[in-house]
């Protein structure tokens, strides 16, 4: 257990996630996540917590201000499994899926890691229940109970392997009762008087039996209200322990609930689309068509209710009518890939699964853009961003010459809009099929759109191209392997390059209708791993690769159709292979030619030619959600880095951003430079590789670097590493050979 100071996190990482249509500084992060589905709910004074798997945030009921709460904030994650809230020690309890628990109290943040770091547990981590007695919590796991001592931040005990002679019993709820304590288990109710029997052991603990008239079945939930216990039993039928007999609960529905909880001295039960409220002696029904699929539920004192709902998120009728609460988010994820429409980053978490089949992931699709997150469903009140019904899209693409926008299906074909008509499915003479499984789509520089199709049958096309005019051209592979193609990335010389389910390379010349093969056969590829995950092309046309083992490049990718051999380079840092230890599973080459890989541990930035490592970011190092890497996107003109995790989706302001021949909307971030501020001053839109140059009023020089594609930074130090002095700088900008030049200032302030 250890514990951090908490008021310093949550303030700065409020300013982070304030406003989506500010630029973040550069060096830091921001999540984003979705809040369309939560499923633990808990009311600390003012404030509502909210949290469910990826996403946490809270709402303030006096300033009515949302603020989302993540590993920026200090929190050990934002994959919830549970919250609650003990008045007695004003402490919130969050409890995480891997077994970390965080306890909140005023301004301080106290964690418990001992769960999670345990080997012995061999069942889930994830918490199913916490019940608040007497200062302490009572945690539900599949491996017992484990009891929170809230005033002294401990574990005070754990109640383990009470199933018969001893054997791990999975725990789903507890309640207490006067002096004695029950469990819902896997074995049906358990108790034991709370004080006066070592509840550690077994043996101290009876079961209900079913010659008191319950189900020989598991109890999935449990609760203490009105002097009696509520059970529900894996039969869906709802039992009482009243007057020291068991009995069916006849004031509720004898149906499968999805939750049952006590608040304010009211049984809360959720069923699809209502939750009942039992205060002792009259049922209440609520019901709204915003309450689908309630997972939790809290009063306020002052009868206001809040909903966790796993389809609709946060709901309240604070204001009377039921309305959803919640910060600009995305869809649900995880995302499985990242793309971008010009400056808008596009995240889609359709697909296949790692056996190639379909997810049946209904969820839609969402573009971040300048104003924060757009989320396209077929659910959608507006027409601009209503979709047609379709699972699994999974790649998307913009085409600037007729400003046409493209996202497709791994099943369900390809969805446009062009601008003059909202989305709909596409449907020409001799697109694919609507049941085509796409996996790659991309334009060229002359507006020719093409896409990829995974399983064609043999004889049938597997790649197609549409040019502007509408007319569409069918291509054929001639072996099975490349017909199960995954993504692709098109070189200098409109050759496709295609990483295969299968393992290997194929190199489609569309030009000539012909392919080649490229493996880890030396002459043949020469791959590091025959398993292919990315590819991409850097700025100089050179192709590079993520294998699972390391990656590698093709200095000269036009050869490959032309010298019978061709191997892949495989760049050396610090004498070894770069990454060959690692899956890489995802690369992006930023604007100073940089290369981002992504693996299963973490992320790597290295300069352009491998000679440097400039960053290792990982879940432990950073605030990043995972160190399992699923893709990466950069958004070219800020430099945000994008990363797509099994766990949610993060980003981070880097330092380099695309840029072109000549300066184009320069900005200088933050200007002025206020006391106290210890990050990085960015200067975007600068000409590609410019020299930059920073000095005082009197012209001397303070400070000289060279810009990383459009974006050069300044640590606003002297050529001496020392802090400059208060003050006006001018920021001097010239391309090599001087016919780009730029001049701006920037104010420091200390």
């Amino acid at each position: 257990m250890y514990y951090r100071i908490f008021f310093l996190a949550i303030v700065t990482g409020c300013l982070l996630q304030a406003a989506f249509s500010q630029n973040i500084p550069i060096g830091t992060w921001r999540t984003h996540a979705s809040y369309q589905s939560m499923k633990s709910v808990a009311i600390a004074r003012n404030s509502v917590y909210a949290g469910s798997t990826g996403s946490f945030f809270s709402y303030d009921s006096e300033t009515q201000q949302v603020n989302v709460l993540s590993k920026l904030d200090g929190f050990s994650s934002t994959s919830i499994s549970k919250i609650a809230y003990d008045s007695q020690t004003e402490t919130v309890i969050i409890a995480y899926t891997d077994g970390t628990i965080d306890l909140l109290q005023g301004t301080e943040l106290y964690t418990i890691t001992s769960i999670a770091s345990s080997t012995s547990i061999t069942t889930s981590k994830q918490n199913n229940h916490i019940l608040i007695n007497n200062k302490l919590a009572y945690l539900a796991y599949d491996f017992g109970v484990v009891v929170v001592d809230l005033s002294s931040h401990q574990i005070k005990e754990t109640y383990q392997n009470l199933g018969t002679n001893g054997t791990t019993l999975a725990i789903y709820g507890t309640a207490i009762l006067d002096t004695e304590i029950y469990l819902a288990t896997v074995n049906g109710v358990l108790f034991a008087p709370l004080t006066g029997v070592n509840l550690l052991d077994f043996a101290s603990w009876n079961r209900i039996s079913t010659s008191e008239g319950v189900p020989a079945e598991a109890a999935t939930m449990i609760a203490a209200f009105a002097n009696q216990i509520y059970a529900v039993y894996a039969t869906n039928e709802t039992f009482k322990l009243a007057n020291e007999k068991w009995s069916k609960a006849t004031e509720l529905p004898q149906a499968k609930p999805l939750f049952l909880k006590v608040s304010q001295q009211k049984l809360l039960v959720g069923y699809p689309q209502k939750i009942i409220v039992w205060n002792g002696q009259v049922t209440t029904t609520l019901a709204h068509s915003l309450i689908v699929s309630p997972s939790d539920a809290e009063y306020t004192s002052d009868g206001v209710i809040w909903i966790a709902d796993a389809v609709s998120g946060l709901l309240s009728n604070e204001k009377g009518e039921f309305q959803q609460y919640a910060p600009s988010g995305t869809v649900p994820g995880p995302f499985q890939r990242l793309e971008h429409w010009d400056s808008e980053i596009v995240a889609l978490p359709g697909g296949y699964t790692n056996s190639y089949t379909a997810r049946q992931d209904t969820a839609g699709f969402s573009v971040f853009t300048s104003s924060g997150w757009q989320n396209y469903t077929s659910q959608s009140n507006d027409v601009a961003i209503r979709i047609p019904a379709t699972k699994d899209l999974i790649v998307s693409t913009y085409n600037p010459v007729n400003r046409t926008y493209y996202v497709a299906s791994f099943g369900e074909g390809i969805l446009v809009k062009s601008p003059d008509s909202n989305w709909q499915r596409l449907s020409e003479s001799g697109a694919p099929p609507s049941s085509a499984k796409v996996t790659g789509m991309a334009v060229d520089l002359g507006g020719t759109l093409w896409v990829l199709i995974y399983g064609a049958f043999s004889g049938e096309p597997s790649f197609y191209s549409r040019t502007v005019e509408g007319i569409w051209k069918g291509y054929t592979f001639s072996i099975f392997a490349a017909r199960q193609a995954l993504s692709f990335v098109m070189d200098d010389y409109q050759h496709f390059w295609m990483p295969l389910a299968s393992g290997g390379l194929w190199v489609f010349d569309s030009a000539n209708n012909r392919g080649r093969l490229l493996s880890t056969t030396t002459g043949q590829g020469g791959l590091p791993n025959a398993s292919v995950y990315a590819v991409a092309k850097d700025s100089l046309g050179q192709i590079w690769v993520g294998t699972g083992r390391g990656a590698a490049y093709f200095f000269n990718p036009w050869e490959v159709f032309e010298s019978q051999a061709i191997d892949a380079i495989t760049p050396i840092y610090e004498g070894r292979q770069v990454l060959r230890d690692e899956i890489v599973t995802s690369i992006y080459i930023d604007g100073g030619n940089r290369k981002w890989f992504g693996s299963q541990n973490g992320a790597w930035l290295f300069d352009a030619d491998i000679t440097d490592q400039l960053a290792h970011f990982t879940a432990v190092t950073t605030p990043l959600l995972s160190d399992n890497i699923l893709d990466i996107e950069i958004q070219p003109i800020t430099g945000e880095v994008f990363f797509a995790t099994d766990a949610g989706l993060i980003s981070y302001r880097g330092t380099a951003t695309v840029a072109t021949t000549t300066h184009s909307q320069v900005k200088v971030f933050p200007n002025p430079v206020r006391p106290g501020f210890s990050g990085t001053v960015g200067i975007s839109g600068l000409a590609a590789n410019s020299i930059v140059k920073i000095t005082d009023m009197a012209g001397d020089l303070v400070y000289q670097t060279r810009a990383n594609g459009g974006t050069a930074v300044w640590n606003v130090q002297n050529y001496k590493g020392q802090r400059v002095a208060s003050g006006m700088y001018l920021i001097f900008s010239s391309s090599d050979d001087g016919t780009e030049k730029f001049v701006t200032k920037i104010a420091v302030i200390e």
